[in-house]
């Protein structure tokens, strides 16, 4: 089969996934790692020890953070050397938050609002223990409360307690996620794939860590909705002013920040999207034009601890400072 090199860059990226390193001498086989992966990278041996069972990990560190003795290392991150999907050079440094500094320069403590945005992690695991209706309003009452573009408050929001219609959502968006991931897996498809692609790009659909996902959910490795006892859908006005996606991106990010406030965990979970394929559930959940699903917050009590500062890709910030002839790169 011949194909344009741009849809072989788009479906077929050379990716180099990360590898984690586990410390058998600090390993106590707790099996969190495995828990917390969202694709289950890591696996525990005969021996009781993790270890690092499949290869598409793209370095998100949740191993790591809820390790309870500091035996996970990511020795090598996510990357993709060309192409359509490129990422930064392999060699840009993952750091950990800097140290603060005061406004003279000299050392200083986190606030109590950068602590909460730095050590905020998705959270994939969550106790049967039900979230109460007064804390999930104040969370609703975070998003609602959100800056938009030109104050177009351009979202709605379901929420989902009712763990029957929750298991009919996921019973209905599990093989969907197969589909995608067998069709994108499939070289006899690329051709069909291509054709759909040109009629209606959707390039972030192609990144291989969201097919990763897909395939995760597909196989029945990952819970769609992460068996949490809540879930928050986020509705967009397509009508909005930038488009849905970015306010409806601010709001969500104050809702996660707000349920972790009050003991609660929360995560993305942007499959959800795929009911906007299926008339019956949006007439169900009473979705109407010019609304569509956007994304949705699974919520609940973590069943352990997954927050903590983790390490990210520190790529060049370029500054124009006052007094400077020009600009300056900072590594």
């Amino acid at each position: 089969m011949t194909l344009d090199q741009k849809y072989m860059d788009l479906f077929r990226p050379k990716v180099h996934w990360g590898k984690i390193e586990v410390d058998p001498d600090k390993c106590i086989g707790c099996g969190q790692c495995v828990q917390n992966c969202p694709g289950k990278i890591p696996a525990l041996d005969a021996d009781g020890k993790a270890h690092m069972s499949r290869v598409e990990c793209f370095s998100c560190s949740n191993c790591a953070v809820t390790c309870p003795t500091d035996a996970i290392t990511i020795r090598e991150t996510f990357f993709v050397e060309e192409g359509f999907h490129k990422t930064m050079p392999a060699d840009v440094p993952y750091k950990l938050p800097a140290q603060p500094l005061d406004a003279a320069g000299k050392p200083a403590e986190y606030t109590l609002v950068e602590k909460a945005v730095l050590g905020r992690r998705s959270v994939r695991n969550y106790k049967e223990q039900s979230v109460p209706e007064t804390l999930i309003r104040r969370i609703l009452e975070a998003g609602r409360l959100s800056p938009s573009t030109g104050n177009c408050q351009p979202w709605r929001f379901i929420v989902i307690t009712d763990k029957t219609l929750l298991d009919e959502l996921a019973t209905r968006i599990q093989p969907m996620a197969q589909m995608v991931s067998m069709m994108y897996r499939a070289d006899e498809m690329l051709e069909a794939l291509a054709a759909q692609y040109e009629v209606e790009p959707d390039p972030g659909l192609f990144d291989p860590r969201v097919q990763s996902g897909a395939q995760a959910i597909g196989e029945g490795i990952l819970p769609v909705f992460l068996n949490a006892p809540a879930l928050i859908v986020l509705l967009g006005d397509e009508r909005a002013i930038s488009g849905p996606e970015i306010n409806i991106g601010i709001c969500g990010q104050n809702m996660t920040l707000v349920a972790n406030s009050l003991g609660l965990g929360a995560c993305w979970v942007g499959f959800i999207s795929l009911v906007n394929m299926m008339p019956d559930l949006m007439e169900r959940l009473n979705i109407e034009a010019p609304y569509k699903v956007v994304s949705s917050l699974a919520i609940g009590y973590p069943a352990f601890k997954q927050e903590g500062m983790v390490a990210r890709e520190a790529k060049p910030v370029t500054w124009f400072r006052a007094g400077s002839s020009g600009r300056e790169v900072e590594q």
